[in-house]
């Protein structure tokens, strides 16, 4: 994965069991993480959108890049988590 996709948002609509999108206190972006490699970097941030859900958003070089929607922050981490994997394996680090 690198940072030349065009950019991408969506909303998936996973059928989960009903319970609050936003842990209380929550803000409403949350950074995950950040990952390099040589000059480049991908920055992966929570965005919460209320009854709408979370969404995951990536950006490289501080360029939102793509970005997917959740109903719950842990659907959102999970996924997120497999992208993070996904580009340690191809050379980024943490």
């Amino acid at each position: 994965m690198g940072c030349k996709r065009p950019v991408v948002s969506s909303t998936e609509g996973e059928d989960v069991a009903s319970g609050r999108v936003r842990p209380a206190r929550a803000p409403e972006r949350e950074l995950l993480w950040t990952v390099t490699s040589h000059s480049r970097r991908i920055m992966c941030q929570l965005r919460y959108h209320g009854k709408y859900g979370v969404e995951y958003r990536l950006f490289c070089d501080n360029e939102f890049y793509q970005g997917r929607g959740f109903q719950t922050r842990e659907l959102a981490v999970n996924a997120a988590d497999v992208v993070r994997r996904h580009l340690e394996e191809t050379g980024w680090s943490s």
